[in-house]
């Protein structure tokens, strides 16, 4: 059975995949994809916080959470700003039939990379994640 550490690394690793696949979407055109991901690795950090500070009274909707340890001072008051912003544009793309503009992607990645990089040095995780896909980080999922 996997450790804590284990698991909150997993979701770290998902997360920092997630972000990668959001850029070369991004790099290929395919906005509301990369919009996706970036969401995806919004979610996923957010579970390795939790899986290593998480408390049994926590909500167990990732988005509450976040809003329930900006108002108790486990994360910055002002963190579930980026979060919400990565989620309102992936509903946008998701639910409009508009195209996702290029300015919508750049939005969300964006937001998910400072997401990422608050909770990590709130919570103490490592550093930030790798800038390429051929790292060995990577190689190692």
């Amino acid at each position: 059975m996997p450790t804590r550490d284990r698991i909150a690394d997993m979701h770290v690793k998902k997360a920092e995949l997630a972000l990668a696949e959001a850029d070369l979407l991004f790099g290929a055109g395919f906005f509301d994809g990369a919009i996706s991901r970036a969401s995806v690795s919004s979610i996923q950090i957010m579970k390795a916080a939790i899986t290593l500070q998480g408390r049994p009274d926590d909500p167990l909707d990732v988005g509450e959470c976040v809003k329930a340890w900006a108002m108790d001072g486990r994360l910055p008051a002002a963190i579930h700003v980026f979060f919400g912003v990565a989620m309102m544009v992936r509903r946008d793309a998701d639910e409009t039939v508009r195209y996702t503009t290029q300015g919508s992607a750049e939005k969300a990645i964006e937001a998910a990379r400072q997401f990422s990089e608050i909770v990590r040095q709130t919570v103490g995780m490592n550093s930030a994640p790798p800038t390429s896909i051929n790292s060995q980080t990577f190689r190692s999922i």
